[in-house]
C-alpha cells in the first residue's frame, strides 16, 4: 500500500513537471507572447509640437481624447494592429486668419495600421517599439453656420514611438506608450469667402507634428 502511494505521488510530480515543460502552465508574459488576438482601449494626451502651413500661423492646438485598438501577436517579437484615435483639440483659426466664424473646436481622428517589435524579457515588464501609417481627418462644428462642411481637412498620417507593457494576468495587461506623429493635409474644404480676402491663399496645405502619450488596457484572447 505504501509503495502504491509513493508511486502515485511520483507520477503526480512527473505530470506536473511535464505540464510546466509543455506550456500548460504559462506565466502571463509567456501567455501574451504566444500567437493570439488582443484588443484594448486608451486615453491620450495630444501635444502639437510644430506646424507648417500656408496660413499666417498654425491653426491646431493641443488636446486630449482616446481610442481603441486590436491586433494579433504573431510571436515573441512581433505584433500587428489597427488603431483608431480621436482627440478634441483647441483651435487658433482667428489668429491664423483662417476664418472668424465661431467654432466648437477641432476633432482630429486617425485610423492606422502598424506593427510592434518587442524586446522579450520574460518578466512582468515588456518594452516595445512601434511604427504605423494611416489616414487622418480634422472635423469641426460651426456654431453659426449649420450648412458649412464639418470636414475641414484630410490626409495621410504616420507615427513612430515605443511603449511598455505590464502583464497583470493571463487575460489582462496595461501600459504606457509615446509616439511622434506627422500628418499632412492638402487643400482644406473652406470656400474662399470664409477666409480674409486678399490676405490668405484660397488653396492651402499643412504639415503637423505632434506627440501623443497614451495609457491603455489590453485584453488577451
Amino acid at each position: 500500500m505504501r509503495t502504491w502511494l509513493v508511486a502515485c505521488a511520483l507520477l503526480g510530480l512527473c505530470a506536473t513537471a511535464r505540464a510546466d515543460s509543455t506550456g500548460l502552465r504559462l506565466s502571463p508574459a509567456e501567455e501574451h507572447a504566444r500567437l493570439h488576438v488582443y484588443a484594448g482601449l486608451f486615453g491620450s494626451g495630444y501635444l502639437v509640437a510644430a506646424q507648417s502651413t500656408d496660413y499666417r500661423r498654425g491653426y491646431l492646438d493641443h488636446g486630449g481624447g482616446g481610442g481603441l485598438f486590436a491586433g494579433v501577436r504573431l510571436d515573441r517579437l512581433l505584433a500587428v494592429e489597427i488603431d483608431w484615435r480621436t482627440t478634441l483639440n483647441g483651435e487658433n483659426f482667428a489668429a491664423a486668419r483662417v476664418t472668424n466664424l465661431p467654432l466648437d473646436g477641432l476633432v482630429v481622428t486617425t485610423v492606422s495600421l502598424g506593427a510592434r517589435v518587442y524586446v522579450p524579457t520574460g518578466s512582468m515588464l515588456e518594452p516595445y517599439g512601434l511604427a504605423s501609417a494611416g489616414y487622418a481627418v480634422i472635423m469641426t462644428d460651426f456654431v453659426e453656420c449649420p450648412d458649412c462642411d464639418s470636414v475641414f481637412a484630410t490626409g495621410p498620417a504616420a507615427a513612430l514611438g515605443g511603449g511598455l507593457d505590464v502583464h497583470l494576468g493571463r487575460r489582462l495587461s496595461a501600459g504606457l506608450r509615446m509616439s511622434g506623429q506627422v500628418m499632412h493635409f492638402g487643400s482644406d474644404s473652406f470656400e474662399k469667402r470664409f477666409r480674409v480676402v486678399g490676405v490668405e491663399p484660397s488653396q492651402t496645405q499643412a504639415t503637423i507634428l505632434s506627440l501623443a502619450t497614451d495609457a491603455y488596457a489590453t485584453f488577451h484572447f
